[in-house]
């Protein structure tokens, strides 16, 4: 055999060798690629589900928040709302019908010990104990129970605190809740009710806070009030407190309480929904900065260095057969 025979020969080996550590060089390149897509979908496809799994659990708990908001109230439960809102009486109820003059009222309050001295009692004019009179009959029409207690706290929210303006609140006087056969009469005048509340039972009310309702909200209590009086009047009993006291019982059952509940635990799950829709993507690389090799990347090359020396050894063998 010529050299250039040989040489051809030689050449054809050394090609093969390498065409083969391409071919396999390509074929592990694409099987990479193709796990690295596997994983990422994977990893994606975790992702989603759980962002979805936790936003359903998020939606669900709000669902129940809100289930528990429209929850009915019960009637032992509006009476201990009128309880709190009342406060502790110290002397007889003043009656709903009752007019006195100033003049009643100023004796009243001298020989009761409701927290009000002659001095700070002479500080107010006729006009304004008789005025804060008529707005207390109206209190005590919408809540029932109070005594001169409760006036005299009136008069320092009026007067002093200044939490509840005297001449919007009887502006508002021509709203009259009692004077509804019942609650849902008042469903179809919803936007006057809810001016009357903002004005005589503000939230900040150092008197009797309200608290703050949608419409919605207030239609739906008074559907439940509207059915706990048909439930009284079906045993020929009224309710034992005012029209009015039942919209003061906030969502958690407490009167007074200023916001509304039913819109406050949304936010926190929104952001529990977010932190455990992170997904930790494994890594490959190693705690030295390197990278840990793939699953059978030794056994290629392994392949690799035996194709090699077998190429090797058959040009030697072929060599030395032709010299």
């Amino acid at each position: 055999m010529t050299m250039k025979k040989q040489t051809l020969l030689i050449s054809t080996l050394l090609l093969i060798g390498m065409t083969g550590s391409h071919v396999v060089l390509a074929d592990n390149v694409t099987k990479d690629s193709a796990n690295d897509k596997k994983i990422q979908l994977s990893t994606e496809a975790t992702e989603s589900k759980e962002v979805a799994s936790t936003e359903s659990s998020t939606s669900t708990e709000a669902t129940t928040n809100t289930s528990e908001d429209n929850k009915g109230t019960t009637t032992s439960e509006v009476e201990k709302t009128v309880e709190k809102l009342v406060g502790e009486k110290k002397g007889e109820e003043v009656p709903v019908d009752d007019k006195p003059a100033a003049s009643k009222i100023r004796e009243e309050l001298s020989s009761g010990g409701y927290g009000i001295s002659k001095e700070e009692l002479d500080k107010y004019t006729d006009e304004q104990l008789e005025q804060t009179m008529t707005l207390f009959t109206r209190y005590n029409y919408d809540i029932t129970g109070m005594d001169y207690g409760a006036y005299s706290r009136l008069l320092t929210t009026l007067f002093v605190d200044k939490t509840v303006n005297l001449n919007d609140a009887l502006t508002q006087l021509y709203f009259n809740p009692s004077g509804f056969n019942s609650y849902s009469e008042m469903i179809p005048r919803v936007d006057e009710l809810q001016t009357y509340l903002k004005t005589l039972y503000p939230v900040n009310s150092t008197f009797i806070p309200g608290v703050n309702l949608t419409n919605d909200q207030l239609i739906a209590k008074l559907n439940n009030l509207q059915k706990l009086e048909e439930e009284a009047r079906a045993k020929g009993e009224e309710l034992p407190f005012g029209r009015i006291a039942g919209l003061l019982q906030s969502s958690d059952g407490n009167g007074g309480e200023g916001e509304s509940s039913s819109s406050q635990t949304t936010e926190p799950s929104v952001t529990s929904s977010t932190e455990k829709g992170k997904v930790t993507t494994p890594t490959t690389s190693d705690d030295k900065g390197g990278f840990l090799p793939k699953t059978g990347e030794e056994k290629q090359k392994t392949v690799l260095t035996l194709l090699g020396a077998f190429t090797i050894l058959g040009m030697g063998f072929v060599l030395r057969k032709k010299m």
